[in-house]
């Protein structure tokens, strides 16, 4: 009697010979292989990002963006991390506090947009007979702002030169300002820019700018004497 099917078509012959695996395990794998399959195309795939950029902008607001790629075709897009954010948020402007009287008539001078303080010019005695402020870019000298001189003409006449500016000043002082003495002093007992005797003996406090930035213009109260002062302060990269 012979076979209905051809012999090769056996799922127990293979080439010409019985196999050695029956044919519900061949099945299996076969089903195993499948689902794997199925596996590989619908797994959830893994988002990646890359280092942000730079800040646009390092005050006053800019933006950064990174590169985001998922590593298969099935990345959850409700779980997407961002690719663009704001930063430099912080202004650019800021103030320090102040130290003086209430007295005097109103004065401020803020430096051309990218400059910064190099020097402080002043007149004292007793006391801070008057202020004012030479700027720069630090590339061409020849462009230097510079701002009238606030408060009175008496004491004698000075100046501090900063070339890559300066953050902070020590300013001592009551109802009048005494003496200015630059943060970078070794001591802030250090009298420069008038004498912290008399009227004009005081608390002495240090004026500072945040970090990253330079004193970049002066504000406070003036008469014949320096009443009250302080300094505007930007933020540079």
């Amino acid at each position: 009697m012979s076979n209905s099917y051809a012999e090769e078509d056996s799922p127990f012959i293979v080439g010409g010979e019985e196999s050695s695996y029956p044919l519900w395990m061949r099945i299996l794998v076969f089903l195993l292989v499948l689902w794997l399959i199925y596996l590989y195309f619908t797994a959830q795939g893994t988002w990646k990002t890359s280092e942000w950029s730079k800040c646009s902008a390092v005050c006053d607001g800019g933006s950064q963006t990174r590169e985001v790629t998922c590593n298969s075709k099935n990345c959850d897009p409700n779980l997407k991390p961002i690719d663009f954010q704001k930063c430099g948020t912080e202004p650019c402007w800021s103030k320090t506090e102040s130290l003086g009287g209430t007295g005097g008539k109103e004065f401020e001078y803020n430096c051309p947009a990218g400059e910064y303080v190099n020097e402080i010019s002043y007149r004292s005695g007793d006391g801070l007979d008057s202020i004012g402020v030479k700027c720069t870019n630090n590339k061409n000298a020849a462009t230097n702002a510079v701002s009238n001189l606030y408060g009175g003409s008496g004491g004698n006449p000075g100046s501090f030169n900063f070339p890559e500016g300066i953050g902070s000043f020590y300013v001592t002082g009551n109802s009048l300002v005494g003496n200015i003495t630059p943060g970078t002093e070794l001591s802030p007992n250090t009298t420069k820019g008038g004498k912290a005797v008399g009227v004009f003996a005081g608390s002495t406090k240090q004026l500072s700018c945040p970090a990253n930035s330079k004193i970049a213009g002066i504000y406070g109260k003036s008469g014949s004497l320096v009443d009250m002062l302080g300094f505007n302060c930007y933020k540079f990269a």
